[in-house]
């Protein structure tokens, strides 16, 4: 059956997918209208007493409906956040928007299958929201993009578009490191943290090869709006589907870890646990599980 859907034309897809999404749409809609709404002022409090500081940099992952009604909806939470973090603080927040079916060429494709300026976020609606702010910057990867406001914005986005890896020396992700950034799973789990890739990227003895034998060619325009073709590695199809984030087993026990080395800091937020990490320490207590033989892969 998979197979079939996946030779419908993209718009039959899309329009099924409306539909049968239709009833839960209409249902969270009428839930909306009569439930107590969180306030951002208790998102502001929450996210104080889990360690958020003014002034630091922070790196999201979200999710508005598993945080329950919020009044206000996205730009509620992202205000809230950036109170915390203050002036002088920066946010990120992950905006990926094209995940390729198929590793080929994609140079011939019109229009280009990324957009630095238009294309959207396929990672929910807070991310989506941040993305079309004012002011706000977005880093050029087909893959992997970031979008990210304040002090530190230009710093962590103006070279992505050098990368040969989404996580390499020049994306985003290392420079988090650089400055010392926390991650926040803000209504998510664990599960869901991409700054894992970082560590592979900066051990050259990674016992897994991650990325796929070729890079592909990518036609995209950029943060200017001028087309160009990038070169870029993506991760192994076979090798994800035994990642963290496709097993919830081996979530747990990375969790676990984190919880062993004490370095990660937990709260509700509305209807979820919310979670807080630093990434200097993410990547130490990675480095020690793989030296106990494990890493965010089963096996």
């Amino acid at each position: 059956m998979n197979k079939i859907i996946k030779r419908l034309p993209y718009g039959v897809r899309s329009f099924g997918k409306y539909i049968l999404e239709l009833p839960a749409r209409t249902r969270r809609k009428w839930d909306y209208f009569f439930a107590e709404k969180i306030p951002k002022e208790e998102i502001v409090n929450k996210l104080r007493s889990l360690g958020g500081k003014g002034g630091s940099t922070l790196f999201v992952h979200s999710s508005l409906e598993r945080l329950g009604f919020v009044r206000g909806e996205a730009n509620t939470v992202i205000d809230a956040i950036l109170e915390v973090l203050g002036p002088d603080g920066t946010l990120v927040i992950p905006v990926f928007s094209w995940f390729p079916p198929v590793l080929r060429d994609y140079v011939t494709d019109k229009p280009p299958v990324f957009d630095c300026k238009r294309s959207p976020s396929g990672l929910g609606k807070i991310s989506e929201t941040f993305r079309r702010r004012p002011g706000v910057l977005r880093s050029c990867h087909p893959t992997h993009s970031v979008c990210a406001y304040g002090p530190q914005a230009k710093f962590l986005v103006s070279e992505h578009i050098n990368s040969k890896t989404p996580f390499d020396a020049f994306s985003p992700y290392q420079k988090l490191l650089a400055l010392n950034a926390d991650i926040l799973c803000l209504g998510v789990s664990t599960q869901f943290i991409t700054f894992y890739h970082v560590y592979e990227d900066l051990n050259p003895h990674f016992p897994l090869k991650v990325y796929s034998d070729k890079p592909i060619r990518i036609g995209i325009n950029d943060a200017k709006g001028k087309y160009q073709i990038i070169t870029t590695y993506c991760h192994r199809e076979d090798l994800a589907k035994t990642r963290i984030d496709h097993d919830r087993r081996v979530a747990r026990r990375v969790k676990k870890y984190f919880q062993k080395e004490g370095i990660l800091k937990e709260i509700k937020v509305g209807e979820r646990w919310s979670y807080l990490l630093n990434t200097n320490e993410v990547v130490k207590t990675l480095d020690a599980m793989l030296k106990e033989g494990q890493t965010i892969y089963a096996g």
